[in-house]
C-alpha cells in the first residue's frame, strides 16, 4: 500500500514538532520562538500545487507566522534553485522550509545523474544549503491521474520518506493522502459523511480545488500547530483565498456543479 505514513516517518514528524530550530513554545504568545525573536518564519516552496495549498495555510496562520510562498517547480538536479536558496539562506534564513513538488519533479527525476536510481542524491544540493540554517518539512504529493506519472511519483515518495535517515533536520509528512482514495488512489471526488462527494482535485488530474486545499491544509496545520503552538480556527477554510485568481488560475477546472460543498 503506497503513501502510507509508516511508524518511522511518523516518529520523525512528531520529533520535528517537538524540537529543532523552532523548539517548544512557552505559554506566552502563540508562535513565539525560544529566543523571543518573535513569530517563526516559514517558507512554503514548490510548484503550482504548493502555491494552491500554501495560500490557504498562510491565511490560516495569519500574524502568528511570517509565512511566504516561493516558487520552485523542480528540486532534484536543479542547480539554479540551489544557487537561489544559498543566497536566500545567507540573507534571511527562515525557521522552517516546507516543500511539496509533484508533476514537474516527476518529469525531471529520470534525467538526473543515474536517473531514478540517483534521484535521492540529487536532492542533496538543495538540502545541504538549507538544513544548516532551517528545518525542512517535506510533504508527500497527492496521487496523479496519469498512471505512468503516478508510478514515477511512487518512487519519488519512497525517496522523500527516506530523507530523514540522511538529513536529520528533515521530516516527511504524507499530506497528499488527505485527498487520496483507498491505497493511495487518485480521486477527483472525496466522499463525505453525509453521502455526498466534495470536489478536491481539478479535472486536469494534477491540481487541487479549494476543498482539496482544506483537506490537505488541515494535515499540515496540525503539524505546524503542534510544533509552534499556533492557534488555528476553521475560519480560514472559507476565506478569500478560495476565489483568488492568482491561486486558482483555471477556475473552470473546478466546475461549480461537480461535487458537493465540503463546508456547511
Amino acid at each position: 500500500m503506497r503513501r502510507i505514513l509508516g511508524a518511522t516517518a511518523l516518529t520523525v514528524v512528531l520529533a520535528l514538532t517537538a524540537c529543532g530550530s523552532g523548539g517548544d513554545t512557552d505559554e506566552g504568545g502563540a508562535g513565539d520562538t525560544p529566543d523571543d525573536r518573535g513569530v517563526p518564519s516559514i517558507v512554503f516552496t514548490g510548484d503550482s500545487v504548493m502555491r494552491e495549498l500554501s495560500a490557504g495555510i498562510i491565511e490560516a496562520l495569519g500574524r502568528q507566522a511570517e509565512a511566504t510562498y516561493v516558487g520552485m517547480p523542480v528540486v532534484g538536479g536543479n542547480a539554479d534553485a540551489v544557487a537561489e536558496w544559498e543566497q536566500r539562506m545567507a540573507d534571511d534564513p527562515p525557521d522552517l522550509v516546507v516543500v511539496q513538488v509533484g508533476v514537474w519533479e516527476v518529469k525531471a527525476a529520470p534525467h538526473v545523474a543515474y536517473g531514478l536510481v540517483g534521484y535521492g542524491d540529487s536532492l542533496d544540493g538543495f538540502l545541504d544549503v538549507v538544513t544548516p540554517h532551517a528545518d525542512v518539512l517535506w510533504l508527500g504529493h497527492p496521487a496523479l491521474q496519469d498512471p505512468a506519472a503516478d508510478e514515477v511519483l511512487d518512487q519519488l515518495v519512497g525517496e522523500w520518506e527516506a530523507l530523514p535517515e540522511v538529513h536529520p533536520e528533515v521530516a516527511y509528512l504524507d499530506a497528499g493522502s488527505a485527498v487520496e482514495g483507498d491505497g493511495g488512489a487518485f480521486q477527483t471526488l472525496w466522499p463525505l459523511a453525509d453521502g455526498g462527494q466534495a470536489l478536491v482535485r481539478q479535472i486536469d488530474g494534477v491540481h487541487l480545488c479549494a476543498d482539496g486545499v482544506v483537506l490537505e491544509g488541515r494535515a499540515v496545520l496540525a503539524v505546524l500547530a503542534e510544533r509552534y503552538g499556533f492557534r488555528v480556527t476553521d475560519e480560514w477554510e472559507s476565506g478569500p483565498w478560495r476565489e483568488d485568481p492568482a491561486v486558482f488560475e483555471d477556475p473552470e477546472y473546478c466546475p461549480a456543479g461537480l461535487g458537493d460543498p465540503l463546508l456547511g
